[in-house]
């Protein structure tokens, strides 16, 4: 084989990775734009832990894999990027509890060693998030 048809197999693992890349902006754009409308993002309280979120599901875009960190204060839910897609001017967004309808949290079973809950916002957007970012949920919220 000379090195002409070598070249297009050698950029194969390139084209994949850029796929990939391109899959997830578009996953994580599209997922958290309607909410960073609603719903713009705040720095976070001194101390909050965002962590790689193993499952969030916005409505019918589900985003697995650590595509988001999250993580949650005395006011806001807050969801960022993963550290990947920072150069892709994504944004974020941070949920104020106020808008978390108190009725609908419930549990949802367990994804990449999280514990879900379901909820649906004021605004009648459903979310499924990590159990455990509920837990600066205000009294009477959950």
């Amino acid at each position: 084989m000379s090195f002409v048809e070598i070249l297009p197999w050698a950029a194969l693992p390139g084209v994949i990775a850029g796929a990939v890349v391109g899959l997830m902006v578009a996953v994580t754009r599209g997922g958290l734009s309607r909410l960073k409308k609603r719903y713009p993002p705040v720095r976070p309280s001194p101390g909050v832990e965002m962590r790689p979120c193993g499952c969030l599901v916005v409505g019918l875009t589900r985003m697995a894999g650590g595509i988001v960190r999250i993580g949650s204060d005395d006011t806001h839910l807050h969801v960022r990027p993963a550290t990947l897609l920072d150069d892709h001017d994504i944004g974020g967004t941070s949920i104020p509890w106020s808008a978390v309808d108190p009725a609908t949290v419930h549990p949802r079973g367990r994804r990449n060693g999280d514990d879900l809950s379901g909820l649906r916002l004021t605004d009648g957007t459903q979310l499924v998030v990590p159990t455990w970012t509920l837990s600066r949920l205000p009294a009477g919220h959950s």
